[in-house]
């Protein structure tokens, strides 16, 4: 990907800070390793702007809103305030199975001791968390879901909703064996859209919303079941 790339989109940018609306595929952040050179929303980025810093991350699957600070005063107070309810994070999910309408996960969340691309419930070192669902729309061995978080841990949408029985349609990573016997999309990745990001700008205090509709792909995905 060239940093011409169409795939990676800025939809608003201020002298303070700028949002980026990033596919599915990509990762967010410099991959360290030596032999791994794909690009990264935050070399694209600093291709422009040497100093950007982004304010938070997605997992390299998961698509939607990216935001990135300019300054360091801004990326500090952004970085501050990014894991209370004075930031609002929705997503939009599709999981295996029938959910309940509404749904409270809270269950801390720690690095796996083996396996480091896992993370796992519980554990001396779980870190708090908090997860909310409501559904949206039911399909046919399918739930359509809005999740909002307010905490920021790794892959915490993804082991909170398959800890219930409900794991992301395309989790290879979280999905047990019965639930890949199950999932009959055959997704590149798993089924998870950051679609809206709220929160107050870290100079003049305006509350920013950004919205970012569905990838075609996923859309193409949902029309399927009316099909």
């Amino acid at each position: 990907m060239s940093s011409k790339s169409p795939s990676i989109k800025i939809v608003f940018e201020d002298d303070f800070i700028l949002a980026i609306d990033k596919p599915a595929g990509i990762p967010s952040c410099i991959l360290r390793q030596a032999q791994d050179d794909r690009e990264s929303v935050e070399k694209w980025l600093q291709k422009k702007y040497p100093n950007v810093k982004l304010v938070h991350r997605l997992d390299n699957e998961t698509s939607g809103i990216l935001i990135a600070a300019k300054t360091d005063t801004a990326f500090e107070t952004l970085r501050a305030i990014w894991k209370t309810p004075q930031v609002t994070k929705k997503y939009t999910a599709l999981v295996l199975g029938k959910t309940c309408a509404l749904g409270k996960i809270t269950t801390p969340i720690a690095h796996h001791p083996r396996k480091k691309k896992k993370m796992m419930m519980g554990g001396k070192k779980a870190r708090p968390t908090h997860t909310e669902f409501k559904t949206i729309k039911y399909f046919k061995n399918y739930s359509l879901l809005e999740v909002k978080i307010t905490t920021g841990v790794r892959h915490q949408i993804r082991i909170h909703l398959a800890s219930i029985g409900h794991p992301l349609a395309g989790d290879q990573l979280y999905q047990k064996a019965k639930a890949r016997d199950r999932d009959r999309l055959n997704l590149n990745g798993h089924f998870l859209h950051l679609s809206t990001i709220e929160f107050p700008h870290p100079e003049t205090g305006e509350m920013i919303s950004l919205n970012s509709p569905l990838p075609k792909d996923l859309e193409i995905v949902l029309d399927s079941f009316l099909k």
